[in-house]
């Protein structure tokens, strides 16, 4: 609930304001649903419109259609849309018919951006789709989403672990929030600025940090009957 209500800070990935105003919107409930925002707050997803399409569709003011027929078991968790890189080589599979090698390198030039080699993965996507039955004018459409996205898009496999990550300690910081805040402190030992940061947001909690303790203290942070006491440096 935290996580769906904006309280993003500290979280991994989902600090940002533009984070934040994503997860509001798209309320999320699983891993998956973090995993689709994780990837959407990138400029792929931004600058090609599918960050806005996915959260109308998660609202129901969009009917979730698929993009390319036969590739729906693949796009269910993203609401039939292409937003990780592993979608866009499952669509270039069912329309134009690439081997599992060709839809890696077309990934991959996307990628990179390429001038020449985007033009030649056109043409080689446009005479596969075109063999399969789609018209020269869909297959452009679909392969400008394509170059758009490549501004840079996410693969699922980065998503999910970041997902997990922001998840863990969304949960940590719900529910442990002092050993959380303990440990945040204990990597920003060098951070002035973040430390300050973070001794506020414990004060505004009513949670002590105190002076090192010779009898508590070590290198690190520490905690002792729900007070934080300064490492002993």
């Amino acid at each position: 609930k935290n996580l769906s209500d904006g309280e993003t800070s500290m979280v991994f990935q989902f600090e940002s304001q533009l984070m934040q105003r994503i997860i509001k919107k798209v309320q999320p409930k699983s891993i998956e649903d973090l995993s689709c925002i994780t990837a959407l707050a990138r400029p792929g997803s931004l600058d090609s419109g599918l960050t806005e399409q996915y959260i109308r569709r998660r609202n129901g003011d969009e009917d979730i259609t698929s993009l390319v027929k036969g590739t729906e078991q693949y796009m269910e968790d993203t609401l039939q849309l292409p937003i990780y890189q592993e979608n866009i080589m499952q669509i270039s599979r069912v329309m134009a018919g690439f081997s599992g090698s060709e839809a890696d390198t077309l990934r991959k030039y996307i990628g990179k951006k390429d001038p020449e080699k985007l033009k030649a993965e056109r043409n080689h996507f446009k005479d596969g789709a075109l063999k399969n039955g789609y018209t020269e004018q869909f297959a452009d459409e679909i392969f400008d989403i394509f170059e758009k996205f490549g501004s840079y898009g996410f693969n699922k496999s980065h998503a999910v672990s970041y997902a997990m990550i922001a998840y863990k300690m969304a949960f940590l910081k719900t529910h442990f929030y002092s050993y959380f805040m303990l440990s945040l402190l204990s990597n920003v030992i060098n951070n002035e600025t973040k430390t300050s940061i973070y001794i506020s947001k414990l004060r505004s909690k009513n949670i002590k940090v105190l002076s090192p303790d010779i009898n508590v203290s070590n290198i690190f942070y520490t905690i002792k009957d729900g007070n934080i006491y300064a490492p002993n440096r």
